[in-house]
């Protein structure tokens, strides 16, 4: 038979359908060159820091201090979270009472606990606290305002201080907040 435009022998013809079925056999046989797809891991839930009441000092939320006592020392001495290797921020605000204005006193960064790596209520990795030391004559700061609030932040996420003051973290992030409301009493010795 004669090749007539597009038509060919039909040797020709059963030649190519067993090389086609001995191409799919090899590949059945041996699997596809190329491999499965790879899958692509999603990254692990965020959850959000914490402080704990039992990790703060002073442990009391309402604390009256002498502005003609010595300084006072304010701390978180740990932070937790469930996520592992975290970079928690915490970040310290001062506000006259009641929600008033006030500002950022200090920002510290936190990681894994180095000194204790086991888990707190077995779920929670340790994170290293901060802590904030009140001069209560700095009238810079406290001006002469009797009440105050501090608070302490945790944030796992960049914390961003809105144009009303209120602190809001980026989007997927979380924070948690500790307050003590302050109130001073007497008066800042004569220098």
């Amino acid at each position: 038979m004669k090749r007539l435009g597009r038509w060919t022998r039909p040797e020709r013809a059963g030649k190519i359908a067993a090389q086609a079925a001995l191409g799919l056999m090899l590949l059945t046989q041996w699997g596809c060159p190329f491999g499965p797809p790879i899958p692509v891991e999603e990254a692990p839930p965020n959850f959000p820091p914490f402080i704990s009441e039992e990790f703060i000092t002073p442990r009391d939320n309402r604390v009256t201090i002498s502005r003609s006592g010595p300084q006072v020392t304010f701390a978180v001495n740990q932070v937790f979270d469930i996520n592992e290797n975290e970079r928690l921020e915490l970040t310290w605000l001062s506000r006259f009472a009641p929600g008033g204005s006030g500002g950022v006193l200090s920002e510290n960064f936190s990681g894994r606990d180095p000194n204790n790596p086991t888990l707190h209520r077995g779920i929670f990795h340790r994170y290293t606290g901060a802590s904030y030391t009140l001069d209560p004559c700095d009238t810079q700061l406290w001006g002469d305002q009797q009440h105050h609030v501090l608070s302490v932040i945790v944030s796992d996420g960049a914390l961003i201080i809105d144009e009303t003051g209120q602190p809001q973290v980026a989007e997927n992030a979380f924070m948690d907040v500790h307050s003590w409301t302050i109130e001073f009493v007497n008066e800042c010795p004569e220098l």
